[in-house]
Parts: structure tokens; sequence; C-alpha cells
């Protein structure tokens, strides 16, 4: 018989089911479509796969004295892994079009798994996919359905929002509430 001291607890996952949260998406031309690509890293998004994140923190000249040491992301004092946050939160990220390269930005909803850790702006997951994806039509360079058809791609639904910034998020927001 084994005894209670004897006994190494395991640390029980933080979530059985992926996360959703809400979050802000660059579109960028990709070969003869488009795909969603991260709104801060040069990161575009496989289609039908997940993404898993990678911490892409830059060193500092302190880390060139002691290299820092590698970590899985979401490490643990850093801010690496792929965000999600809060439907009002996220409607920052449609105030600013993206330029030259992109299409635009949309909105939607992103399962989070794997290692999800909370975040003073929402979540940072290891792993991620869409789970719905909402174009705002004021929000793209581009005609709103071409760019909705071209993400269909990622196999989620995919939906039109008339407006562009505030005016697409409180469209969303009370289609959601309906």
């Amino acid at each position: 018989m084994t005894s209670e001291a004897a006994i190494e607890p395991t640390p029980a996952p933080d979530y059985i089911e992926a996360l959703t949260a809400w979050r802000a998406w660059n579109v960028v031309r990709y070969n003869a479509g488009y795909r969603l690509a991260s709104v801060f890293a040069p990161m575009v998004w496989p289609t039908g796969e997940r993404l898993a994140a990678a911490c892409l923190r830059q060193p500092r000249l302190l880390d060139l004295l002691r290299p820092a040491e590698s970590h899985e992301a979401p490490g643990s004092g850093c801010e690496c892994g792929i965000y999600g946050t809060s439907l009002p939160a996220v409607g920052d990220y449609l105030l600013a079009l993206v330029g030259r390269a992109g299409a635009g930005r949309v909105v939607g909803e992103v399962a989070l798994w794997g290692e999800v850790v909370e975040c003073e702006r929402g979540f940072r997951a290891s792993l991620a996919y869409p789970h719905r994806l909402y174009v705002p039509t004021g929000c793209t360079h581009r005609d709103g359905w071409e760019v909705a058809r071209a993400l269909a791609d990622y196999g989620v639904p995919v939906e039109l929002v008339p407006g562009r910034g505030s005016e697409a998020m409180r469209e969303l927001e009370r289609r959601l509430a309906a």
C-alpha cells in the first residue's frame, strides 16, 4: 500500500474542451485567394489545420549577454501565445485598416486549446483555429463577398456584417444578442 506522502499529484488540464474567445485578423492576399494573418506577427493562419504558437520574442541586449531560455508558448513571464479576448475588446482592432499588403481586417471567434492561460487582455493559448468569422463590409479594401468566399476555405461559418469599425461591432453585438 502506498502512503499519501508518496503520491505525486498530476496537474489537471485547464480546460476539457476548447475555449472560445474573440480575436481580429488581418486578411492578406495568399496565392490566388485570401487568408487570415496575425495582426501583430508575420504569420498566415493555415486552413484545415491548427495553428501552434511559438515564442517570437526578439532578443534584447541583456539576452545577448545571458541568452534567455527557450520555452513553449504560452510561457510564463512572456507575452507569447495565440490571443483571444472578449468581443468588446476586439473591436478596437477594426478601427485601423491595414496598409498596402492587406485586404482589411475581420473579427471572429477562435477556438483556443492545449495550454491556455488567462492574461491581462484575455487568454493566450498554445493551439488555435478559427471557429466563426465575421467580415465587416467597411473594413476590407475588397468586396466583402469576395473576402468571405475566400475565407470559407477555413471550413467555418463566415458572415458579412455591414459597416466599419464601431458601427460593425454594434451590428455584430446586436445580432448575437438576438
